[in-house]
């Protein structure tokens, strides 16, 4: 079982995947849509504690049981300089039982930087930023951590994405309107085939 119900899944693809709406504003727009969707029917002590280390974020974790044993998430750092975006991403990753938000930080320096404190399964990174973007970000981090996977994240349509996404080292880009559930999975999935995949 992936997510705490399937209605969450349908209501959260569906705020992130109205045709025609493109624009940054939209997307933008969006966000907050499923952030109040998702605030409202997340029990407020199922809520994971963090901790806050300059200008990135660390989450304390928490190991679950199923069938009597204890399983542990995927820990995923969150890589964006745009607030509602992390928050987005944070309250999406929260609803998972394979995916556990583990981190957030503003740039690529500060991902760099977690990814060595944290080791995370899976790193969500935006590839506009300040000090180092997301595709170098991604290069070194592939370079020292070759088990970490890396999914690029923009606004960017898929036909518009600058050629260094797909030899940068990350496993799939996905366009951050298309954030969702099954397309997280789908690219999760398709890691270890040495393909780049595009949503």
């Amino acid at each position: 079982m992936h997510t705490a119900s399937a209605s969450s899944h349908q209501h959260i693809n569906s705020i992130f995947a109205k045709p025609g709406l493109s624009e940054e504003r939209d997307v933008n727009r969006r966000v907050k849509a499923v952030l109040v969707y998702l605030s409202q029917s997340r029990p407020a002590a199922e809520r994971l504690p963090t901790r806050w280390m300059g200008g990135s974020t660390i989450s304390v974790h928490r190991d679950h049981c199923q069938a009597g044993r204890v399983t542990k998430p995927r820990a995923v750092l969150v890589v964006d300089d745009q607030a509602q975006f992390r928050l987005a991403a944070r309250a999406l990753l929260r609803r998972l039982e394979d995916f556990e938000f583990a981190g957030e930080a503003t740039n690529g320096a500060e991902a760099i930087e977690l990814v060595e404190r944290i080791r995370p399964e899976l790193v969500l990174m935006d590839i506009n930023m300040p000090v180092v973007d997301g595709i170098e970000a991604t290069r070194r981090i592939v370079a020292t951590h070759p088990d970490t996977a890396v999914i690029l994240c923009s606004t960017y349509d898929v036909t518009d994405l600058p050629p260094a996404v797909s030899d940068c080292g990350a496993i799939g880009y996905l366009s951050k309107e298309r954030l969702g559930v099954s397309t997280l999975y789908e690219l999760w999935a398709g890691r270890g085939t040495g393909v780049f995949a595009a949503r």
